[in-house]
Order: C-alpha cells, then sequence, then structure tokens
C-alpha cells in the first residue's frame, strides 16, 4: 500500500497516471476536480510486478512525475 499526499492552492482538476518506466499509461489514478488543499490518495499495486514506475499529477497545464518502486 502506497500513500501520495498532494496539495492544490485553488479548485482545480487533477489527473494522476501511472505508469511504467517506458511511458505506457497503467491506470488513471484520479482524474477529476478537487477542492483547495492538501489530499491523500492510497493506492494498493496488487496486481503489478515488482519494478519502478511514474506517478504522474496533472493540475492545471502543469505536471510533476514522481518515480516509485513496487516491491512484495
Amino acid at each position: 500500500q502506497t500513500t501520495i499526499m498532494y496539495t492544490t492552492p485553488i479548485h482545480a482538476h487533477v489527473r494522476i497516471k501511472l505508469s511504467n518506466m517506458i511511458g505506457e499509461e497503467l491506470q488513471t489514478l484520479i482524474d477529476g476536480d478537487v477542492d483547495a488543499g492538501v489530499h491523500e490518495l492510497t493506492m494498493k499495486f496488487n496486481n503489478l510486478p515488482n519494478g519502478m514506475y511514474a506517478v504522474t499529477m496533472f493540475v492545471n497545464g502543469e505536471s510533476r512525475t514522481q518515480n516509485i518502486r513496487v516491491q512484495k
């Protein structure tokens, strides 16, 4: 289980996606409007093999990517 915390300074449309390390999108974790504030997203990756993945967050035309390691 992995928890990602993120903050949006204003009400915004947020999209968070999970991709493999060659850029193939595996799953959309969030795709919707969120209020301003601190948010928490808890995910289970039981169906993924061990390895490195990228979590990318898109907000108001900007993106930020963080790599995560799945290890069971």
